[in-house]
């Protein structure tokens, strides 16, 4: 499996980018809690490449490739 993405940390992140980023969390979790896991992961994964600074979506994503039996993915 391929590494993850997971953002440029280095990079300005804009109150845009954190507003974003918050929205697609909220999506993510809801995927979640509707049993979308795929849909969970991509959504986590856009909430990291807009915010990488944040430890959060890195845990939640991690915990839904557990549920999908990938946890190579999650290394």
């Amino acid at each position: 499996m391929p590494p993850q993405e997971m953002g440029d940390e280095n990079g300005e992140i804009t109150e845009g980018m954190t507003d974003e980023a918050k929205d697609k969390s909220v999506a993510a979790t809801e995927a979640l809690n509707d049993g979308e896991l795929q849909k969970a992961v991509d959504l986590f994964t856009g909430t990291i490449k807009l915010n990488p600074c944040l430890a959060i979506p890195y845990a939640k994503r991690a915990s839904v490739f557990i549920k999908l039996q990938k946890p190579n993915a999650v290394i």
